[in-house]
C-alpha cells in the first residue's frame, strides 16, 4: 500500500503493509498504482560480527522474512 497524497504540500509519503497502517491516526491508504519491481535483497556483515548470536538472529529474521514473502502462492 501507499501512503499519503501527492498533491498536497507537507504530506509524508512511503509504503507499509495495509497491517502497519495505523488507520487511528487517520492515515489514507491509496492503492500502489502498478506492480511493484523486483528488487535483489543482499545482507553483508563485518566479519567481526559473524559469530555475533544477536546479529546472526537478525541476519536469520531477514532472510526468513525475505523467503517467506518470495515463495509461491
Amino acid at each position: 500500500m501507499s501512503c499519503g497524497q501527492p498533491d498536497e504540500p507537507n504530506s509524508y509519503h512511503g509504503t507499509a503493509p495495509p497491517e502497519l497502517v495505523n488507520s487511528h491516526l487517520a492515515n489514507r491508504i491509496y492503492p500502489f498504482p502498478g506492480a511493484p519491481a523486483e528488487v535483489d535483497v543482499l545482507l553483508y556483515w563485518s566479519a567481526r560480527v559473524e559469530s555475533d548470536p544477536g546479529n546472526a538472529w537478525l541476519r536469520d529474521q531477514i532472510v526468513a522474512t525475505y523467503n517467506h514473502e518470495s515463495a509461491p502462492t
